[in-house]
């Protein structure tokens, strides 16, 4: 499913997620600071309520943010165990 928010608070989209789903959804997938918050508040899964009431802080855990393209990159690195915490895709282009 993709849901267009421009205009709509982080709380509006949380609801029209939850309405559009019939209770939240499992995973989401955004490039956008904002709407990511809004997934978390929307979610199903029972440790992201920790998350959006700011008890865990999971940004914590990414030491680097990589392009796309450095991925295969990345994965080599772990299996010679040379990474530490999470690398995340921040980059699509």
């Amino acid at each position: 499913m993709t849901f267009h928010a421009r205009g709509l608070s982080p709380e509006q989209v949380a609801q029209a997620v939850r309405d559009a789903t019939g209770g939240g959804i499992h995973v989401s997938i955004d490039g956008s600071t904002r709407l990511a918050a809004a997934s978390i508040r929307t979610s199903t899964t029972t440790s992201l309520p920790l998350v959006a009431r700011g008890k865990l802080n999971p940004a914590r855990l990414v030491t680097r943010q990589i392009a796309l393209g450095d991925v295969t990159d990345t994965l080599l690195r772990m299996t010679r165990f040379e990474t530490v915490g999470f690398e995340a895709i921040t980059r699509f282009a």
